[in-house]
C-alpha cells in the first residue's frame, strides 16, 4: 500500500512541476526582452583610410550612422540596421561599438557592440 501512494503522489507532483515550469518559461523577463545585440557582428561602410578607435552608433535621418568623435565617417549597412535603433534609442542615443575588422582599400568594417563595464 506504501509504494503505490508514493508513486500516485509523486505523478501529481511532477504534473504540477511542468506546469510550473511551463509558466516561468511564457514570463517575460529583462533578459528575455533585451535585444539580441551583443552576439552580433554588423557590417558597416567607414569613409576612412586608417583604421578607427573608437566609434559610436547614432541615429541620423532614419540611418544608423557611425560617428568617430564628432565626425559622421559612415553608415551601418541597410541588412544589418535592423535591431540596432531599438538598442540605440534605449541606450539613451548613442551606442559604443569596437572594431573587429577593417578594410582600408574598401572601408568594409566589422564592429560589435561593446560590453559595459562591470
Amino acid at each position: 500500500m506504501g509504494e503505490q501512494f508514493q508513486r500516485k503522489r509523486a505523478k501529481g507532483f511532477k504534473h504540477h512541476q511542468v506546469i510550473d515550469h511551463e509558466r516561468e518559461l511564457e514570463q517575460q523577463t529583462l533578459l528575455t526582452e533585451r535585444p539580441e545585440i551583443y552576439s552580433r557582428e554588423y557590417s558597416c561602410e567607414i569613409r576612412s583610410p586608417e583604421r578607427p578607435t573608437e566609434l559610436i552608433l547614432a541615429l541620423r535621418g532614419g540611418e544608423v550612422v557611425v560617428l568617430e568623435g564628432n565626425a559622421d565617417v559612415g553608415r551601418v549597412v541597410l541588412a544589418d540596421a535592423d535591431r540596432l535603433p531599438d538598442a540605440i534609442e534605449a541606450a539613451g542615443g548613442l551606442l559604443a561599438v569596437e572594431v573587429l575588422d577593417f578594410s582600408s582599400l574598401t572601408g568594409a568594417t566589422t564592429i560589435a557592440v561593446k560590453k559595459a563595464a562591470k
